[in-house]
């Protein structure tokens, strides 16, 4: 049953980072490519589970829904920045290939700060509960780290699938425009 509701509570906060991202872009597409990142972090949360063999539990749950607001930042970073690049007039591949060399080492420094911030917890260093923990702490490292490395490749392509295809639409639609305005004339 608590698993259920962590499960409706993880979907409620892509929900709202969704709408949040929906409003602050202005678009609806571009949080669809930024939540794209939630993904990749679940498959670093399974892989960490597998390899240290730690069983899903409550608290591994929380910090999966602690990562869907954690690992989108990383996303929004780089496109942030691509869209800066692209409002000055830079050429979409351009801005990504610059985006992805100027974002790279503040993406990294701050998932590196983070994953090494929870290492005591995954160690479960100290007394007491510190075991009861560990399982969270293994899902936001793994989590994070694998959405990180992923999150630089696929989000870009992603980006850039999705902007090439509306720029292709547009062209279509003038020259569509302009066969009918030509007919008209």
């Amino acid at each position: 049953k608590t698993m259920g509701q962590l499960s409706f509570a993880l979907s409620i906060s892509i929900f709202l980072i969704y709408a949040l991202l929906a409003s602050q872009f202005e678009s609806f597409i571009m949080p669809i490519i930024i939540i794209g990142s939630i993904p990749l972090a679940l498959i670093g949360v399974i892989w960490g589970l597998v390899i240290l063999r730690q069983p899903i539990d409550i608290m591994v749950m929380i910090g999966v829904i602690l990562l869907a607001g954690v690992v989108v930042n990383n996303a929004i970073v780089l496109l942030d920045f691509v869209a800066s690049m692209r409002q000055k007039g830079v050429p979409l591949r351009e801005a990504l290939i610059e985006a992805g060399g100027s974002r790279l080492r503040p993406i990294l420094m701050t998932t590196l700060t983070t994953v090494l911030g929870w290492i005591p917890m995954a160690l479960a260093i100290g007394g007491g509960s510190a075991g009861y923990y560990q399982g969270m702490a293994i899902a936001v490292m793994f989590g994070l780290s694998f959405s990180t490395l992923l999150t630089l490749i696929f989000i870009p392509v992603l980006y850039l699938i999705v902007e090439e295809a509306k720029e292709k639409r547009a062209e279509k639609k003038k020259k569509n425009v302009e066969k009918e305005k030509a007919k008209m004339a």
